[in-house]
């Protein structure tokens, strides 16, 4: 396929929603959201037998119950602040595909990722991630692709080593 070139700006609501929706989904988040919400509903049917005032142990678990259960909510507001400092994703890039790299510009950053470089890709309904690391990602935009192109993008995904 010959080179291509799109440009995608990443907004704080898109950047939010995106790690929003992918801590939810994770099967330990879950899980920990899950113990979460038993421990709240533990907490207030022992509050509704108890007229009396929480003991200690009860605010414990309805205090554990509630980081558990918005503990995603609490590391998206997190990393959605990162975005304040990170330059390069707060700009606009272009990225530029070839059969040997990704080409990323933007203001004051250049670079090369072979395609090699990729540690995984992972599709959601707006953006394709494109891992460089476990825990940075290219946000390509699916809206500014063609068919042919998202497939081509994904038939560049690194085999399981």
């Amino acid at each position: 396929m010959e080179p291509f070139t799109i440009t995608t700006k990443l907004t704080r609501e898109d950047y939010f929603n995106e790690l929003f929706v992918s801590y939810y989904r994770g099967k330990i988040n879950i899980t920990i959201a899950i113990i979460g919400a038993i421990l709240l509903a533990i907490t207030i049917l022992q509050a509704l037998t108890f007229i009396t005032v929480l003991q200690s142990e009860h605010m414990l678990f309805s205090l554990a119950g509630f980081y558990l259960l918005l503990r995603p909510i609490y590391k998206s507001l997190y990393k959605s602040n990162l975005l304040r400092t990170n330059k390069i994703l707060r700009s606009e890039v272009a990225y530029t595909f070839t059969p040997d790299a990704i080409n990323v510009k933007s203001d004051g950053y250049n670079a090369s990722i072979s395609w090699d470089c990729i540690y995984t890709m992972r599709q959601t309904d707006s953006f394709l991630l494109l891992y460089t690391d476990a825990t940075s990602s290219l946000f390509i935009n699916k809206t500014n692709l063609n068919t042919k192109q998202v497939e081509y993008i994904l038939s560049k995904k690194p085999s399981k080593q």
